[in-house]
């Protein structure tokens, strides 16, 4: 009986864990959407002729050259580094970059224009 309480509860555990999972999935803000497709579309066009592991600096300036400029201009990349801070740093210039754009179209850099209004 104790085997048998002990395998429903894991089971129960099991399905409420792969719920949550998918309620996560599905809440994805305009933001979020943004972000990645931009992504993948520098890394997939402007910056495919470099191998992903060389590729940062190339991407980052394609998603947003004003948060480029600030946040890498004066100490990019080198060659697979990562640098935790000023990629945070970074995306956080690209979601001000994104709401301001969202707010008042005329500031809108073009890339992100037809993103803002989806």
């Amino acid at each position: 009986m104790k085997t048998s309480s002990l395998l429903l509860f894991f089971v129960c555990f099991l399905l409420m864990l792969q719920e949550i999972n998918s309620q996560g999935k599905k809440g994805k803000s305009k933001y979020d959407k943004y972000l990645r497709k931009r992504k993948d579309e520098c890394s997939l066009k402007l910056c495919a002729h470099l191998p992903k592991d060389f590729n940062e600096n190339c991407v980052n300036q394609c998603m947003s050259l004003n948060c480029f400029n600030k946040i890498y201009a004066e100490s990019p990349l080198e060659d697979g580094e990562y640098d935790g801070k000023r990629q945070r740093q970074f995306s956080d210039c690209m979601r001000d970059e994104f709401n301001a754009c969202s707010k008042n179209k005329e500031q809108c850099p073009s890339y992100l224009v037809n993103y803002s209004t989806s």
